[in-house]
């Protein structure tokens, strides 16, 4: 036997104890590495795409509604509900505006310290569960490919998908308690089944609070039940174990509902602009293949990551392209009978490659369009579909290294730092189009050039640079691109009416209203306008219908108050009014109409139009 087969051979025969001695200092390790290949996100660490909205212009993170208001609203109630309840996402954002106020870095230095505790945490728990060295060792190189791979950019160095990391670090934490308590204390069968049930309870409405697919949160700590639990006790311990289990499961989705129910009005997970919800499910499954390729191509080579992608991007797939959409679709469902076929007990040996085969495609089943879900491809989709499949891509990694290529310690080392080197500055590279607004509109430009969405995002951020003229342009492209796109006409109106071009204003908030009449920024624009113009009647209509698209839109609220003001009926315009105020207590137009009976002075709060 070589010196090489004599290495493999020991690993594969080392022992549990063994084994997690040589590997304790693993997870700090891939701490380490997660910290240092996103560290690029912090330069220039600005605010991009829906940032703002979601952070400055939120009256909730900036600390001027209760604290649990979280758990009564929409996570973009302030300016239209859109059918997302992540209390844990904007309580972790009001915490960053407390420590870091408008300093945009703070925020993506949290974005990333969440990253990096993710990849501890799951080092620490494959150390714990896994049963030989080998197995150890193929989670922790797949955990080091999740830890520093380019295509999670999206999930990493964007601000606003933090809810990715917040809807699997409490199932990863819980686990980790969860074993120490198992495998340490003595426990009576009550007070295990308690503790059992509470855990994965508390780990699945965690991680429903962090974001809608945050289910698999509870896959953790049912792991550590199914190595640790009544599997060694025989039928008696499953029966018991598995009840506990059964019960967290159940209490645990019956308080998300209940809490989802009374913030959103219904208790389930719902996209209600979900692009493809008028498509018959051959199509949804057509489209979801497509994104399963980009999936796939994301995974293998991260060259090119694309920060959004649109509902038109998918409306013209090639053939090639839709039938290896197909295939991948076939690639999954292997994939899954495959796992279930070879050495999926829990209580083999060697369990983890096998279980992440079956579990990564059914993490990414959520958002393949079975069900009609809000977008249909991002980045961000890869986070906890990859997280799951560290075993097998490490178990993958380590054959191919061994196989037919003999090295040394020091060739090994040199290789792996290269790796790391290398995939550290793709990283970096990644993280780029979250630093600013223009880069991220333009990184989408580069990849979907007739995307209106992001020539519109593009004149947004010009106008914020001050290149007034070159946001004009981009909004004018927008139009040319797709005339039925009304948020440029918003803007363009906005323009139009600081620099005193009074009906140029009116005729494009009216566009605005008409291309986009399920829009409540385009009608509080539009109620602005009429204000100014005195048409009060006019402008009482448009608020109004502001305020039944977005509830929680301030602005408009305030707006309407001072309509009502001047068609005086006080009644209801202190009605508006105080309804404005609980949403912003800073609303400096509400609170000076609330006292006032006449029509005050125009103020910018109310009468100023929103950005599209």
């Amino acid at each position: 036997m070589s010196t090489r087969q004599a290495q493999i051979h020991a690993l594969n025969l080392a022992s549990p104890p063994e084994g997690q001695r040589a590997l304790r200092r693993i997870p700090a390790i891939l701490l380490a590495l997660s910290l240092i290949a996103w560290m690029g996100a912090l330069f220039p660490g600005g605010f991009a795409f829906d940032d703002s909205q979601a952070i400055l212009d939120n009256p909730y993170v900036r600390g001027d509604q209760p604290l649990l208001t979280a758990f009564t609203q929409d996570y973009w109630h302030h300016i239209g509900d859109a059918g997302h309840y992540r209390p844990l996402a904007s309580l972790s954002l009001r915490i960053d505006h407390a420590l870091f106020a408008d300093w945009s870095p703070g925020y993506h230095l949290t974005a990333i310290l969440l990253h990096g505790l993710v990849c501890f945490a799951a080092g620490l728990l494959a150390i714990r569960l896994a049963k030989t060295t080998r197995e150890a060792y193929a989670c922790l190189v797949g955990l080091a490919i999740f830890a520093i791979h380019p295509g999670l950019a999206d999930a990493v160095a964007w601000i606003s998908a933090r809810s990715s990391t917040l809807s699997i670090l409490p199932g990863l934490a819980i686990a980790l308690g969860l074993h120490h308590l198992l495998k340490t204390a003595t426990l009576s069968r009550f007070s295990r089944g308690a503790w059992i049930a509470l855990s994965l309870g508390t780990a699945l409405l965690l991680g429903l609070l962090g974001k809608e697919d945050g289910f698999l949160s509870a896959l953790f700590p049912l792991l550590v039940v199914a190595r640790l639990g009544g599997l060694r006790e025989g039928r008696v311990g499953i029966l018991r174990d598995g009840f506990a289990c059964a019960l967290g499961i159940v209490v645990g989705l019956a308080i998300y509902g209940y809490l989802r129910n009374v913030a959103l009005g219904s208790p389930f997970p719902s996209a209600p602009h979900a692009p493809l919800a008028s498509a018959p499910l051959g199509q949804r499954l057509h489209v979801a293949g497509a994104a399963l390729v980009e999936a796939g191509r994301l995974l293998c080579a991260p060259t090119e990551v694309t920060p959004n992608f649109r509902a038109q991007d998918w409306s013209a797939i090639s053939k090639p392209v839709a039938w290896l959409g197909w295939g991948m679709w076939l690639v999954c469902l292997g994939l899954g009978a495959y796992s279930l076929r070879h050495r999926l007990r829990l209580r083999s040996t060697e369990f983890a490659a096998p279980l992440a085969l079956l579990l990564a495609p059914l993490a990414a089943l959520p958002v393949l369009q079975i069900v009609p879900a809000g977008e249909i491809f991002a980045g961000r989709f890869l986070y906890v579909p990859l997280l799951l499949s560290a075993p097998a891509l490490g178990a993958v990694a380590i054959h191919l290294s061994t196989k037919g290529w003999r090295h040394s310690r020091r060739t090994s080392l040199a290789l792996g730092s290269t790796i790391v080197i290398a995939a550290t500055i793709s990283c970096w590279a990644a993280a780029k189009p979250y630093g600013s607004n223009v880069a991220y509109e333009e990184a989408v430009l580069r990849r979907f050039p007739s995307d209106p969405l992001a020539w519109n995002g593009l004149g947004l951020a010009r106008e914020e640079q001050g290149d007034v003229a070159g946001a004009r342009a981009a909004w004018r492209f927008a139009i040319d691109v797709d005339e039925t796109y009304g948020r440029p006409h918003s803007n363009l109106g906005r323009l139009d009416l600081f620099e005193g071009n009074t009906q140029s204003a009116l005729l494009h908030f009216q566009a605005a209203v008409k291309k986009g009449a399920g829009n409540p920024t385009a009608w509080s624009n539009l109620g602005a306008i009429h204000l100014r113009a005195k048409a009060f009647e006019k402008a009482r209509s448009a608020y109004e219908r502001a305020t039944e698209l977005a509830p929680g839109m301030s602005a408009a609220w305030a707006g309407l108050g001072r309509a009502l003001l001047e068609l005086e009926s006080f009644e209801q315009a202190r009605e508006a009014l105080d309804r404005a105020l609980r949403l912003d207590p800073l609303n400096t137009s509400a609170l000076r109409n609330r006292g006032n009976t006449l029509l005050p002075a125009p103020t910018k709060r109310a009468s100023e139009p929103g950005l599209e």
